[in-house]
């Protein structure tokens, strides 16, 4: 993806980090689901922690992935890009050209 013309680097880079975390909280949610589910499996009651917790980490879940899909669609659709992703990429272009005049100098 980073030799097509348009693709900006920092929007992959982006994008893959927010997907990382976003793998890391939806795993999380798993383990504290089966380990809630294991041990208050003959219990008449589950704490509201575990309550708490199993309502909100879905919905940092829908959020994060809501972004990381955001994120990903502005990479191939220049449709969708808004001026701040411009921005970025004319950031990158600059240090690019930057890092070639250093390249020269030398």
């Amino acid at each position: 993806m980073e030799d097509i013309p348009g693709i900006s680097t920092a929007m992959i880079n982006a994008h893959e980090s927010i997907s990382r975390f976003g793998l890391g909280v939806m795993c999380l949610t798993g383990i504290i689901a089966v380990v809630g589910a294991l041990i208050y499996r003959n219990k008449p009651m589950l704490p509201r922690t575990l309550v708490v917790a199993m309502v909100v980490l879905p919905l940092v879940n829908d959020a994060l992935f809501a972004s990381i899909g955001f994120l990903g669609g502005q990479i191939r659709h220049q449709e969708i890009r808004a001026s701040s992703i411009s921005v970025l990429m004319n950031h990158e272009q600059r240090v690019r050209s930057s890092s070639a005049h250093q390249v020269v100098r030398k």
